[in-house]
């Protein structure tokens, strides 16, 4: 997944850079700004995830708990 396409998917869910911070489990948003920019690599399970939302966009949080921890255990139960 290229910068580019981590931030379109970000924009076509409507979120914030603190926005997606809080769902990908990062403690700040400047990490998903570096994410963004290219200054850091997408690692492969925060592709996986933003590939996820983009075809099935956001479940409601009640239904996750933890953002990450939550998503991650389903995703990889699946």
């Amino acid at each position: 997944m290229t910068p580019q396409e981590f931030r379109d998917i970000r924009l076509g869910l409507m979120l914030t850079q603190a926005d997606l911070a809080i769902v990908l489990g990062y403690s700040h948003r400047i990490r998903v700004t570096e994410l963004e920019c290219g200054t850091a690599r997408i690692p492969r399970h925060i592709a996986d995830a933003m590939a996820y939302m983009a075809r099935h966009g956001l479940l409601p949080r009640e239904q996750w708990g933890d953002p990450v921890r939550g998503w991650t255990l389903r995703f990889l139960a699946a």
